[in-house]
């Protein structure tokens, strides 16, 4: 099978740089574009392009489009039957309200 850069570059970057939101079950667009801002030179494809491409890798996005965190949006992609939406939307939720609650640090 003839694999795009694209394809490619979204694999790597999962594997290399994997977590909650960016894993083989599931990609947020949002980390997944920051990942590939942060740490390589390729600028992924925006909307119906990304979106083609990671139907392409098996994801289909969430319903509703997009899931909103902390007034963000984030519009999540998942592969079926590995994880349910609503786990999908636990992560995300984990993931971006992980960042500023300090309310367990000792100081």
């Amino acid at each position: 099978a003839n694999i795009s850069d694209e394809q490619a570059a979204i694999r790597n970057l999962i594997e290399d740089h994997p977590s909650g939101v960016l894993s083989e079950e599931m990609i947020c667009v949002t980390e997944l574009k920051a990942q590939a801002m942060l740490n390589t030179e390729i600028e992924l494809p925006h909307g119906r392009a990304l979106g083609q491409i990671l139907r392409e890798m098996g994801y289909g996005p969430v319903a509703p489009r997009y899931y909103r965190v902390s007034g963000l949006k984030h519009f999540v992609w998942v592969r079926p039957s590995r994880i349910s939406e609503a786990q999908a939307k636990e992560r995300v939720r984990q993931f971006y309200t992980a960042e500023d609650d300090f309310s367990e640090v000792p100081w």
